[in-house]
């Protein structure tokens, strides 16, 4: 008999130009590549809106698929509003009347042998799962959230959005640890956060099932581009904002100070207008990059000057298995089985971070070949899938 699951996601991941997207998708794949009998059930969100039409054909082969929509938009108003109340804004975007409804009928009609939340923010269907379901109930962890937001508050310097920060950070810890504690077992994309969670008190059974990279999609060479590097990530998540916002100010002058000719290339999803303005013969602003890959494969070395965040950075993993060479804050590549010097270089500081930009290109790109050979031996998508199916079948008999 094959594992029965559903799925529970607070968006629906697609298209694939996200980090959380492409984490989800590497799971919905994997399972239904590997015998599972996969259900889905998504919000749409206003946010994040999907026409079901334009979805792949993976979709179709889901035992069963269904999305609700919501407007889960963030406004002024509504920030406002619920800083006045007691509830987190991170998680009550999400609650739906609607989508609990739904959740109970497809309990009512299937056996699943595991429920997974795709992260916290669907914490208001526990209860209905736990009343409507036998079922373990699994919860992937992307991120830590609440450390996110609480690194956010520190690095801001606006003593009122500090203390909003600081406020919304303290409740979306408590949701979280008490939300994490609800379910049966963790499903991990690296080990720190498990060790994090426990030394907060979160005793929940864990599973490590880092992101898999597909060797096959990425057995192209990359055009080396001297000279040249590139920021490419979804704009529309604070932590990226930041961390392009001090590579701009305080890193690419110095790199300019001793190659005027240094050419940064800026791509990504939600790109904001304000971007546009830095656009001169070092910066050239894409905003729209089709395709990723090859974005990657022509722009020279990845960057990732992350000074806040959590979980586990898709893009580096993605450019490591092209064989680019990526230049990261330690912060960046958390959680990752990564060398610096051997298959990634890690700066911290705008001086140490520039020096590595101006790296000699020979040891660049011998970094960039043994990135692509650490990938092959820890992120293989078909071993790891093929290890969760097997431990979520002994789990839920057990």
């Amino acid at each position: 008999m094959p594992l029965k699951v559903l799925l529970l996601t607070h968006r629906i991941p697609y298209p694939l130009q996200d980090g959380g997207a492409i984490v989800t998708n590497f799971m919905i794949s994997g399972f239904l590549q590997h015998g599972v009998q996969l259900s889905l059930l998504s919000l749409n969100t206003s946010k994040h809106f999907v026409d079901i039409n334009t979805l792949p054909k993976q979709y179709q082969a889901l035992h069963y698929f269904e999305t609700v929509y919501i407007d889960n938009k963030i406004t002024p108003i509504g920030a406002f509003s619920n800083y006045l109340g007691a509830e987190s804004y991170h998680t009550s975007r999400f609650k739906s009347a609607i989508l609990n409804e739904k959740l109970k009928l497809v309990l009512q009609e299937n056996n699943f042998d595991i429920v997974i939340l795709d992260n916290i923010f669907l914490q208001d269907t526990i209860a209905t799962i736990r009343q409507y379901s036998k079922a373990k109930m699994a919860c992937r962890i992307h991120n830590i959230e609440h450390l996110i937001w609480e690194k956010l508050a520190h690095n801001t310097k606006n003593w009122i959005k500090k203390k909003y920060l600081v406020e919304q950070a303290q409740r979306l810890k408590e949701i979280e640890l008490k939300t994490l504690q609800q379910v049966d077992v963790l499903l991990l994309l690296n080990e720190n956060e498990g060790v994090s969670l426990q030394a907060m008190g979160v005793e929940t059974a864990q599973y490590l099932m880092p992101f898999g990279i597909d060797s096959a999609e990425n057995n192209s060479a990359i055009q080396w581009s001297a000279n040249t590097c590139f920021h490419l990530a979804s704009m529309n998540w604070l932590p990226n904002v930041e961390a392009l916002d001090w590579f701009l100010q305080k890193i690419f002058p110095k790199v300019l100070q001793k190659k005027p000719n240094y050419i940064l290339h800026i791509g990504g999803k939600y790109l904001p207008n304000a971007y546009i303005k830095w656009q001169d013969k070092n910066i050239i602003v894409h905003q729209s990059v089709e395709n990723g890959q090859w974005f990657m494969q022509v722009h020279g070395v990845c960057i990732v000057p992350l000074l806040s965040g959590a979980g586990i950075r898709v893009k580096v993993l993605e450019a490591m298995s092209l064989g680019v060479p990526v230049i990261s804050t330690s912060l960046g590549a958390s959680g990752l089985q990564v060398q610096h010097g051997v298959d990634i270089l890690l700066a911290n500081t705008p001086h140490e971070f520039a020096d590595a930009l101006l790296t000699n290109e020979m040891l660049l790109q011998k970094i960039g070949q043994q990135a692509k050979q650490t990938v092959l031996q820890h992120y293989n998508k078909t071993k790891i899938i093929q290890e969760a199916t097997l431990f979520l079948s002994k789990f839920t008999n057990a």
